[in-house]
C-alpha cells in the first residue's frame, strides 16, 4: 500500500496468516522521496487498527440516514 507526501515516499506491508488471522502482521518504511533512503522502520499494528476504525467511523457519517 503506496503513499506519498511532501518529500516521503511510505509503504505498508501487511501479512495475514490464512489459518489464523488473529496474526496480522506488517510494517510500514517511511523514506527519503529524492534519495530514497530509509528514515523510519515501524510496527503497523496500531497504524491499522487506528484506519480501520476511522474509515468505519467515517462511512457511519456520511453513509448513515438521519
Amino acid at each position: 500500500m503506496p503513499s506519498f507526501y511532501e518529500n516521503y515516499n511510505g509503504t505498508k506491508l501487511i501479512e495475514i496468516t490464512p489459518d489464523n488471522e488473529a496474526r496480522l502482521r506488517g510494517i510500514f518504511l517511511l523514506s527519503d522521496r529524492e534519495t530514497m533512503k530509509p528514515l523510519v522502520l515501524m510496527d503497523t499494528r496500531a497504524i491499522t487498527a487506528m484506519r480501520t476504525g476511522a474509515v468505519s467511523g467515517l462511512g457511519m457519517k456520511y453513509l448513515a440516514s438521519d
